[in-house]
């Protein structure tokens, strides 16, 4: 099973533009052992925030949605010189951040979508999801904007 893991995310570095990935599974399981054990043999650095117990580093998705900023205030939280060729970010027990960046869980790519194949009901159920999780609409709208940015590994 750890070959199997590892070879889907050494398949994941090695895509052009790869997107960020998002680890789904039960608890206890290894996910995050096999997130940092990745690291050390695949990057030169690793920045890790766990969610659940940093509660500070919570605050860093409060202020905006600006990347360079959020990527700056990881490194410092982390203290960690983040470089996209040679870093890898991980964020454990996600569940913990705000509501905007958590519900990226959807298997639906609503972009790569045609005519008459349900993104219409897809986005309309989606919306009611986020509706329903007492988003307000900017938020609604900022986290369709980052959905298809992720990639899942269940």
């Amino acid at each position: 099973m750890q070959r199997y893991a590892l070879k889907h995310l050494i398949d994941w570095k090695n895509k052009k533009n790869h997107k960020p990935l998002v680890i789904q599974g039960a608890r206890q399981v290894g996910k995050t052992w096999l997130m940092q054990e990745f690291g050390e043999k695949y990057y030169e650095q690793v920045a890790y925030i766990n969610f659940d117990v940093d509660v500070k580093s919570r605050e860093i998705f409060d202020i905006d949605y600006d990347t360079e900023r959020l990527i700056m205030d990881i490194g410092l939280a982390t203290k960690t010189k983040i470089n996209a060729e040679n870093t890898l970010i991980i964020f454990d027990e996600i569940q913990e951040c705000p509501k905007w960046l958590f519900p990226v869980k959807t298997t639906t790519e609503f972009l790569d979508m045609e005519a008459g194949d349900g993104r219409n009901q897809s986005f309309f159920n989606y919306i009611l999801t986020l509706q329903a999780s007492d988003f307000t609409v900017e938020e609604a709208r900022e986290t369709i904007k980052i959905i298809n940015k992720y990639e899942t590994l269940i």
